[in-house]
């Protein structure tokens, strides 16, 4: 519940009476955090294996299509750096060179 004597910051925050910030939607710091169930470790691995069963899995041509295009891109990046650092190298080789 909103607190009615709280002011709205100019960060759009609420300031409560005993002076702690909360998000401007009339909740204290604490509430609306309720306990976590617990479960047994059965329990826990029965809904893993549920939720497993749901992910849709790439196909093995998807794989090796997204691996090929990762290697691609690690090489065309890995040329570029190279050319932009022998750029720098060259750069810094005939500055120092004109400092002598």
């Amino acid at each position: 519940m909103p607190n009615p004597t709280a002011w709205m910051g100019s960060a759009g925050f609420q300031e409560e009476p005993d002076g702690a910030l909360c998000p401007a939607v009339g909740q204290t710091v604490n509430e609306g955090q309720g306990h976590v169930a617990k479960v047994t470790p059965v329990e826990f691995m029965r809904q893993v294996r549920a939720e497993t069963a749901k992910v849709t899995w790439p196909t093995r041509r998807e794989t090796v299509m997204t691996a090929v295009m990762v290697v691609i891109m690690t090489t065309l990046l890995a040329l570029f750096f190279l050319g932009v650092d022998s750029a720098f190298d060259a750069i810094v080789k005939a500055l120092l060179k004109l400092a002598q």
